[in-house]
Formats: structure tokens, sequence, C-alpha cells
């Protein structure tokens, strides 16, 4: 029962990303401010400064697409904090599609390490749960992913790979997917 629902979530994500594909000039991309088209609202803030900090350090919060082989690339937050030493911290990584369809699953949680020259690798995971099930919200699994990245020379955007893998509640594999991660570094911006 359980792979069904993850079949049926896969089959959500691929629906979702269809349908947003498929619209135009239908929600957030048609909002405005005092009547005025929203400049920039689909624009993706690169890098306004290259000054930051040290260029080797993977802490921050992360701007990221995960592109799969079905050719859908999702939009992907990741926050890596310092841990006790500098070869190793902790990671939170939300992705925009974790509360489509049963089962939606909360942002996930996990760690980093340096494995090398501007050379990384996380593993987080996040609890799943069946919004339409009885009872609401009952657990469906879980969602882990294994993450390899590289920071350029600057510091200011990495590229790499993600193995994502789904478990129902008795810890059986019921889902395995692999992406190309791509991950431009957020820097504060005033108003």
């Amino acid at each position: 029962m359980n792979t069904k629902r993850f079949c049926l979530f896969l089959l959500s994500i691929a629906l979702t990303a269809t349908t947003a594909t498929a619209q135009s000039k239908h929600g957030w991309g048609n909002k405005t401010v005092s009547g005025l088209p929203a400049a920039n609202a689909n624009k993706v803030t690169g890098n306004q400064s290259t000054d930051d900090g040290p260029r080797d350090k993977i802490e921050g919060t992360w701007r990221a697409t995960e592109a799969f082989p079905d050719n859908s690339v999702f939009k992907v937050l990741f926050t890596f904090s310092a841990g006790r030493d500098d070869k190793s911290g902790t990671t939170i990584h939300s992705d925009e599609l974790y509360f489509t369809g049963g089962p939606s699953c909360f942002p996930s949680q996990g760690v980093w390490k340096r494995t090398g020259d501007r050379t990384f690798i996380a593993t987080d995971e996040g609890f799943c749960f069946d919004p339409f099930g009885s009872p609401i919200f009952a657990p469906a699994g879980k969602i882990q992913f294994k993450s390899a990245v590289t920071l350029n020379h600057q510091g200011t955007s990495f590229d790499g790979t993600m193995h994502v893998e789904a478990f129902d509640t008795n810890g059986v594999s019921v889902f395995t997917a692999d992406a190309v991660l791509h991950g431009d570094r957020m820097n504060a911006e005033g108003p």
C-alpha cells in the first residue's frame, strides 16, 4: 500500500511540473505591486557580491536546482551551518514540492562533511505524511537525500549530484532517483 502512495507522490510531482509549465501569466508570475508589473519576479538572484567570506567554505544558504533525467527541474534551498570543526556541520534542505499531494514531507535535516579542496558531501532526511489517509497525516515514511558538491573557485556557486531515496514506514525502499545539482550562494540584500 505504501508503495502505491509513493508512486502516487511521484505522479503528483510529474503532474504538478507539467501543469506549472503549461500555465502562463497565472499565479505568482502575474503579481504586481501598485499596478506595476513585478519586474524580476521570476529572476533567481545570482551573486551580488563575491567578497562575502572565505571562498572554500560551504556555510550559508544556497538557491539551487535539482535536474532529473526525465527533464524535470525543481527549486531547492540548502542551508549549511558550522559544526564542531571546519570539516563538518549541519544542513537543512527544503524543496519546492514537499507539500504537493500525498505523501507530503517536512523539510529535511542532516549533516555535511568536507571531503577535499572545495568538495563536500551531505546526507539529510525528512519525514513524510499522508494528508489524505485515515487518520489524517499518518506517517508515510521518510525521504533521504545524499549529495556531493564542488564549490567554484570564487565560492559563489556549486555543482554536484544528488541521490534521492524514499522509504515506507517499515524502512523498505520504495523509490530512488538521481539528479544533477547546481546552486548559487544567497547573499544578504537591503530593501
